[in-house]
């Protein structure tokens, strides 16, 4: 803002989502830390001076605890579904997102000032766990069915301005819809990509193929 299949890394169905929670902790963690929005926030000026890094930490620091909270929320339920399905894509399209979310908002919103949260990481997983149930076989309907919700809450909040689901005042920030609209491509690229489309491909033993 300005949220088991074969050859997809081995299912870790019903074990607990270690990575899920610990990313989350550190997430609340830095909630407690007077100086860490500030120095960590995606901050178009500060990244113009060579801070580079904020083009990544941005998803790490909220604009108030109800943000956060609705942000860590829906990591630690989304996350754990994409981690006990396929581990190591979960953590690679974590990763990828979050990375090229910030240089998607760098790039293609110059008029950005700031952003936080991990709303559109969120989203990427999101997708990534409906596609890749879908790919697994599972009742097509209802999982195309979430997909056209998303795509239409991408929708609602370009043209109002306003996220779907929580008031704009409760969180203290207005969404960014570009931010959701890359994290939930990353995420579909991450759940259907076929696992003969990674193999021996360094890339592919990054991501669990």
């Amino acid at each position: 803002m300005t949220s088991a299949t074969s050859g997809a890394g081995q299912s870790t169905a019903g074990s607990l989502p270690a990575v899920s929670l610990l990313l989350a902790a550190l997430v609340v963690g830095l909630s407690v830390v007077p100086a860490a929005p500030a120095h960590l926030e995606w901050d178009r000026q500060a990244i113009e001076a060579g801070q580079y890094w904020r083009l990544l930490t941005g998803h790490s620091v909220h604009w108030s605890l109800a943000h956060l909270g609705w942000d860590a929320v829906a990591f630690v339920m989304l996350g754990a579904g994409c981690e006990r399905l396929a581990p190591r894509r979960f953590l690679a399209c974590s990763l990828v997102s979050a990375v090229l979310i910030g240089l998607g908002l760098w790039q293609l919103r110059p008029d950005l000032a700031a952003y936080r949260g991990l709303s559109g990481v969120d989203s990427a997983l999101f997708t990534m766990l409906a596609a890749t149930r879908l790919r697994a076989g599972e009742k097509a309907v209802p999982i195309l069915a979430y997909l056209v919700l998303f795509t239409g809450k991408l929708c609602f909040e370009a043209l109002t301005g306003s996220a779907l689901f929580v008031p704009v005042q409760l969180v203290g920030a207005t969404p960014v819809p570009l931010a959701h609209l890359i994290g939930g491509t990353v995420g579909v690229a991450f759940g259907a990509a076929p696992d003969s489309a990674r193999r021996g491909v360094s890339v592919g033993q990054v991501v669990g193929s």
